[in-house]
């Protein structure tokens, strides 16, 4: 997830570091095409049957996959986001 913490290390830059805390999370990375990125062509003869959006890379995962992974992540950050501390 090399390239997720280069982002992220990016995009912090413009944010002074009191005002974020990071975390890592396994659900916020590239979609997997494979195990990694491909040494050869995946077959896709069957992509048609399924259609751009559902058709899942042969040992790795569909962009609807991926939308539903993304989808939590971000359910959690919004709630975590807005989390109420009633500790006090």
């Amino acid at each position: 997830y090399l390239r997720s913490r280069e982002t992220a290390t990016i995009a912090l830059q413009a944010f002074p570091q009191s005002s974020w805390r990071l975390t890592e999370d396994p659900r916020l990375r590239e979609q997997e095409f494979a195990g990694g990125f491909q040494h050869s062509v995946p077959d896709r003869s069957e992509q048609r049957l399924y259609s751009k959006f559902f058709w899942r890379f042969p040992g790795g995962e569909s962009a609807a996959d991926v939308y539903d992974r993304m989808s939590m992540f971000m359910d959690t950050l919004w709630r975590d986001l807005y989390r109420v501390d009633l500790s006090q």
